[in-house]
């Protein structure tokens, strides 16, 4: 027995056991002991960089907050200070190399954009990067796109588009610039550009619209998304016809709400012509007073 304590104490000793207290020490063999700080920011070892943390960029676009990062290399490469034109000449030299940006960059980009030049080279290079992605996920394993069931029992899947704020503030950048047209592409060609529609960046670039035919493509992609249509969504698309100066549009766009029981507000301070079939009710009843018969107390003298 006197042999087992013994053994049991020898152990205790050789993990550091001390019999002054009831903590218990361990301490860790020379392999495994910190090196020294020498001088490293950080307490990391010479040989090793301390990670600088990114910086987080934010802007509100028609009201919503959207972020996006800033890493260290990405100062270090100088995109922050890069025109739109010199972005997408970096981004071109990142598939050269097989490495694909990552949405940041696309934000960056997008966050650049003041001329109409800038809007059409930015959804250029935003249509590249879905393609591109697209294409990654579809032939690399390493995307996640293949069936991993035998290995996980999950079938992983990497999203390779953009998030719905993406849209917004790429319509919002292109309406600051002066191109409306190319809001509007974008939003009716989202699942070409990669972004994903919401309502509010509908909303935003249906304020934008500068001619009825624009209205009636904005209103028919905010349908394919299946929002509900309401009375805010209906005053809205009255109001861009009617702003665009076509009132006969925005009569027909009051009369089709109607007809679906959204009725639609007229806008203030914008003069509309009547209805069409108001029209053709003073009409017909003009037709109606001159074909009267006259009486025969009015014949007689």
């Amino acid at each position: 027995m006197w042999s087992a304590f013994g053994i049991l104490r020898g152990a205790r000793r050789a993990c550091g056991w001390s019999p002054a207290g009831s903590a218990r020490h361990f301490r860790a063999p020379a392999a495994y002991a910190a090196a020294p700080d020498a001088g490293s920011a950080g307490g990391a070892s010479p040989g090793e960089t301390a990670r600088i943390p990114s910086t987080v960029v934010r802007g509100t676009y028609a009201g919503v907050n959207v972020a996006y990062t800033v890493t260290h290399g990405d100062d270090q490469r100088g995109y922050p200070g890069m025109t739109v034109a010199e972005m997408c000449a970096a981004l071109e030299k990142r598939y050269e190399a097989k490495l694909p940006p990552a949405e940041r960059h696309i934000h960056q980009l997008i966050d650049k954009v003041a001329t109409p030049e800038d809007a059409r080279a930015a959804a250029r290079a935003v249509a590249r990067f879905r393609a591109e992605r697209a294409f990654l996920a579809a032939g690399d394993e390493a995307w996640g796109v293949t069936n991993d069931v035998e290995k996980t029992g999950e079938t992983k899947q990497k999203r390779h588009g953009l998030r719905s704020k993406s849209l917004l503030m790429f319509a919002e950048k292109c309406v600051a610039a002066g191109d409306v047209a190319t809001a509007v592409d974008a939003l009716e060609k989202r699942h070409v550009f990669g972004f994903e529609a919401s309502r509010r960046a509908c909303e935003r670039v249906l304020e934008a619209c500068q001619t009825s035919e624009q209205v009636f493509r904005t209103y028919a992609a905010f349908r394919e998304e299946g929002f509900e249509v309401d009375g805010a969504i209906a005053t809205a698309t009255v109001a861009a016809a009617a702003r665009a100066g076509d009132a006969a549009a925005a009569e027909r766009w009051m009369e089709t709400f109607a007809a679906a029981g959204v009725p639609a507000e007229k806008p203030s301070g914008i003069e509309l012509e009547e209805p069409a079939r108001e029209q053709e009710e003073v009409a017909d009843a003009g037709e109606a007073e001159e074909s009267e018969p006259i009486s025969t107390e009015e014949k007689a003298p």
